[in-house]
């Protein structure tokens, strides 16, 4: 590793040629001949010095454009689809980059040895050196140089940086000074002042009219809904959904959105249903420590989260599934394509979803069959193959070791280490790779759900749209980390489920009945704790923000559902 120098191979179309091996701490390419240490040809559209590599270390390598208008497109490991890259940017050995556009020079990064005979001088050198080898090399003036080396090259890579070079470059010349240059440049930056200042100003006042717009169209309708319920004297569901939650929003939000609500209607029932006779709620209410423990950190680090609206939190802190045991550290579930898979993490979030979400997660897949048949890190491999094929997901979001090799090559990338851990059903497994899973992570993932909730699609959602959000993360090739990416669903509208109805999407009614089940716990449990818990449970679960549900509203919401159904 001490020998390791960079090589950059351009591809077969453009000759196949090898440079290298370069040791030098920048390596640049361009059209300078003089100044560039790989020289390409102006008619190529390339800049004097168009990029360069900055080595930190033999293997700690960042590819930057030398300016602004610098076009570079990088492929990462073995990906079919390069990004334009603007700013320093760390490469690994076996990336590509091209020049200009996609198809322009492109050149492949290795990390290699020193060739023996070069390796072989620098071994005679180094022995000689005031007789020195292995720790003797390790004095003070040695780490001195090394630390002054990484500071010099983290700071020449830095953007201010580069920007400070070529200013002093103009300024030395002497171009500066030139009238045209003192002209162009004060014109310069008077139409920028003026025309940043008035654009700005614009969009701030437009963003700012459609703010107070919309606000003062949902209070009109907050009005009028809960005046509608004051003269309701027949205890209709939709004035006992206010009176549970304390919120007439999220009661209105229910009776805009008639197919959810009629879902909630059934998933309330089969939840009450539940309770008296089995009780599944046993372990919530304190019986099971570890498991309830669990559930409250939840709650507690949800209504702590800044950034989120009051109604979301409340739907957002019943969300886990109660009876999820968490015994394991996997469980599995039907998906939205009605196949039995491996969920990890309090919201038992599938690895389609938590990839689609941007939520960092190892990958997992099930396997029915004897343990045997899993026992070696290959077959467990295999497994996790599998199953990454039928995520179907987009490729940037599969890790390059269980991507398809391109024609005529084979994946190079190490395979990792996975494990196995067996579920509640017999001969049931759930194979995965082993790493940190912010899956487990409650943080993490209400850091997820804030960026998806900031979207531009996201803007005007509604609670309802936001927990549905999350399950639609379970469709195929949703893929909510790409900004460019525009769902078939629009979560803006104020019916979440018409919307999920009209967007022709494969599982869908498995979105719509997950989100119901979701917004029918927010109800049945607060009134289980209202009824069956102790003191020391309502105060994890009540306050001042969200208060206990009166007990006559839990009776009244049992009832009006045994008449509804």
């Amino acid at each position: 590793m001490q020998f390791l120098a960079t090589y950059l191979k351009l591809s077969q179309d453009f000759g196949g040629n090898e440079f290298g091996p370069y040791e030098d701490l920048e390596i640049s390419l361009g059209s300078n001949q003089a100044s560039c240490n790989i020289y390409i040809p102006p008619n190529f559209g390339v800049l004097p010095i168009h990029a360069k590599i900055i080595r930190k270390s033999p293997t700690d390598v960042v590819l930057t454009p030398a300016e602004q208008s610098a076009e570079i497109y990088l492929w990462k490991g073995r990906s079919r689809k390069p990004i334009p890259i603007y700013v320093p940017t760390a490469v690994k050995s076996g990336d590509s980059f091209a020049l200009v556009s996609p198809a322009g020079p492109k050149f492949t990064i290795e990390f290699r040895e020193l060739p023996p005979e070069i390796v072989k001088q620098r071994q005679e050198s180094i022995a000689k050196k005031k007789g020195l080898s292995g720790m003797g090399r390790l004095n003070k003036d040695s780490m001195k140089a090394e630390v002054k080396r990484q500071a010099f090259t983290s700071l020449l890579v830095s953007a201010p940086a580069q920007l400070a070079q070529r200013a002093l470059v103009f300024i030395k010349s002497g171009a500066i000074f030139q009238p045209r240059n003192i002209i162009i440049g004060l014109t310069l930056m008077s139409g920028w002042a003026f025309g940043g200042w008035s654009s700005c100003s614009r969009r701030t006042v437009i963003k700012q009219k459609e703010t107070v717009e919309y606000k003062y169209k949902e209070c009109q309708e907050d009005n009028a809904y809960i005046e509608s319920l004051k003269e309701d004297r027949d205890y209709s569901f939709e004035a006992i959904v206010a009176w549970v939650t304390a919120s007439e929003k999220l009661s209105r939000y229910l009776d805009d959105d008639k197919e959810i609500k009629n879902l909630v209607k059934q998933e309330a029932v089969s939840l009450f249903e539940t309770d008296f006779k089995s009780n599944e709620y046993k372990w919530l209410l304190g019986e099971n420590k570890g498991l309830s423990t669990q559930y409250k950190s939840w709650v507690k680090q949800v209504r702590a989260y800044d950034g989120l609206d009051s109604e979301t939190k409340y739907l957002l802190t019943w969300m886990p599934p109660v009876e999820d045991t968490r015994r394991k550290t996997f469980s599995t579930i039907l998906n939205s394509a009605e196949e039995e898979t491996c969920s990890r993490g309090i919201l038992k979030l599938t690895y389609r979803q938590a990839a689609q979400l941007g939520v960092e997660a190892q990958p997992d897949g099930i396997f029915i069959g004897k343990a045997k048949s899993i026992s070696t890190p290959v077959k467990q491999f295999n497994v996790l193959q599998d199953n990454i094929v039928k995520y179907r997901l987009e490729e940037d979001l599969i890790p390059p070791v269980y991507r398809d090799p391109e024609d005529g090559e084979k994946n190079t990338e190490p395979k990792p280490e996975t494990d196995k851990e067996k579920t509640k059903t017999q001969n049931t497994f759930c194979v995965y790779q082993t790493g940190d899973d912010q899956r487990d992570n409650n943080r993490s993932v209400l850091n997820a759900l804030k960026r998806q909730y900031n979207r531009p699609d996201m803007e005007k959602s509604r609670p309802l749209a936001k927990l549905a959000r999350v399950y639609a993360a379970d469709l195929n090739n949703h893929n909510f980390t790409d900004k460019k990416f525009k769902s078939p669903i629009n979560f803006e509208k104020k019916s979440i489920g018409i919307q999920l109805s009209k967007a022709e999407v494969s599982g869908t009614d498995w979105v719509k009945k997950k989100t119901a089940k979701a917004v029918a716990r927010s109800l049945v449990i607060p009134c289980v704790i209202a009824l069956k818990g102790d003191d020391d449970i309502k105060k994890v679960f009540f306050d001042e923000e969200y208060p206990e549900p009166d007990v006559i509203a839990c009776f009244a919401l049992s009832w009006r559902l045994q008449e509804d159904n």
